[in-house]
């Protein structure tokens, strides 16, 4: 098609009373022009119920007007007061589509308008600005004439904080994903065509003889298109030659062959791509569709020899030990404790270790671990003694080394790393993890108690 089907126009009015007064002016000429869709939709009838809708009807200044919001129609007077008061600027947009895409587009309806732009437009004018999505205030109205359907948004920040000019890629962004959302159920027909006719082209394709084929491959290795292109440039080159000579020898492929191009195509012009961007989407389309061609005919050359797929890697068993593992066992641990030690017991045991106390038997009374433990070994003072031990050496190392900070963020955290740590270390028999730096604390424990 020559021009896009949906066109996006953005204009910024910057604060300032003259700027102020024609934006205010906008939502009036907006709301009240020629071609203006006035009627109330399906959906803004329910949100206002039959009294509402008397109420509007009777009441509403400006009767000619069509502007709505977020949330139902909207008076042109209360729209012109709202832009005229607001400190911000206002974001004047127009999104066209011809009249003779609309209807298939579903955008010849003010409620198919309605939820477009109620869905979409704060999402993406917060992408656009910055500003965050239970700010943004907008007024629409649909018009018609005699070439299109187009909707007038203008849209401010609630807050009147946002005066700013827009970034041209942040508008290029919002017009492509508007105009993607618009266009969604002819693209899905788009979408529908082009596989389709890839379809028949593979099909195509899987019925040519394979003595038309005169391509020597490789003896051995893989047998793909993406393979040959990279280790086999000449071959890859050879089966490309024999597809085109292929085309044009057979209507039927050539057929499907055009038919894909001109499927892809579309869908760059319905997803509204131009220049650059379009290229690029049709140019991968383009590789992708000659892969799987090549793919295919060489399923028809050797249809006996299945491609070598390589050995997915096997993943390495968890470590049984080390730093990370005794991490996520403390952190297990941690959890525990704070479900089963009630709060005034963690702050009691907090000014025991503070004071230099170590941690007893009913201490960890209620904890799981702890209990499963005393049960298995009726006489483990010996081994809370030294987990005891060990935690409080542990605590103060950290607090040195954390400059005298506290080791939490929160209250009590540092309690329970504690201790999950004797539980930890109650748990090991009282031989202590495995890490270095805990066992290097070990062994001055060890040297502090020898003497």
């Amino acid at each position: 098609m020559a021009s896009p089907p949906v066109i996006v126009n953005h204009s910024v009015v910057r604060a300032g009373a003259s700027a102020r007064a024609t934006a205010a002016g906008l939502a009036a000429y907006a709301g009240t022009r020629r071609g203006v869709v006035i009627e109330v939709s399906e959906a803004d009838g329910r949100r206002l119920g039959v009294d509402g809708l008397a109420a509007y009807a009777a009441n509403r200044t400006g009767s000619t007007g069509g502007l709505w919001g977020a949330d139902g129609p909207v008076a042109v007077a209360e729209a012109r007061r709202a832009i005229a008061q607001n400190g911000g600027a206002v974001l004047t947009t127009v999104v066209t589509v011809p009249n003779d895409i609309a209807p298939a587009a579903g955008l010849d309806r003010l409620d198919a308008w309605q939820a477009l732009v109620r869905s979409e437009w704060p999402r993406l004018f917060s992408k656009m600005t910055g500003v965050p999505e239970s700010r943004v205030e907008f007024y629409a109205a649909m018009h018609v004439n005699g070439t299109s359907h187009h909707v007038h948004i203008l849209t401010v920040d609630h807050a009147g904080e946002w005066d700013a000019l827009l970034p041209k890629r942040k508008m290029e962004a919002a017009r492509l994903e508007i105009s993607s959302k618009a266009m969604a159920p002819l693209l899905r027909e788009a979408y529908i065509e082009r596989d389709l006719a890839r379809e028949a082209a593979l099909d195509a394709v899987s019925r040519i003889d394979r003595n038309r084929f005169d391509i020597e491959l490789p003896p051995d290795g893989r047998i793909e298109a993406a393979h040959l292109r990279r280790f086999h440039p000449e071959t890859s080159a050879a089966l490309r030659e024999a597809l085109d000579r292929a085309a044009s020898d057979f209507p039927e492929l050539a057929g499907a062959l055009d038919r894909y191009k001109k499927a892809v195509e579309r869908c760059a012009d319905l997803k509204c791509l131009t220049e650059e961007a379009r290229d690029a989407y049709v140019r991968r389309a383009a590789d992708d569709f000659g892969l799987r061609c090549e793919n295919a005919a060489l399923r028809v050359m050797v249809p006996d020899r299945a491609p070598a797929r390589e050995q997915t890697p096997m993943r390495r068993a968890t470590p049984g030990t080390g730093p990370a593992t005794e991490r996520r066992r403390e952190a297990g641990l941690a959890t525990e404790a704070r479900a089963c030690i009630p709060k005034r017991r963690l702050e009691a045991i907090g000014r025991k270790v503070a004071r230099g106390q170590s941690i007893e038997r009913n201490d960890l009374k209620g904890c799981p671990t702890a209990e499963r433990i005393f049960r298995q070994v009726p006489s483990a003072g010996p081994a809370l003694g030294r987990a005891a031990a060990m935690t409080a050496f542990i605590a103060r190392e950290a607090t040195r080394d954390a400059g005298g900070r506290d080791m939490g963020d929160e209250a009590g955290e540092r309690v329970l790393r504690l201790i999950a740590s004797a539980l930890r270390i109650l748990a090991s028999g009282g031989t202590g993890p495995s890490s270095a730096p805990t066992v290097k604390i070990a062994n001055r424990i060890e040297r502090t108690m020898r003497r």
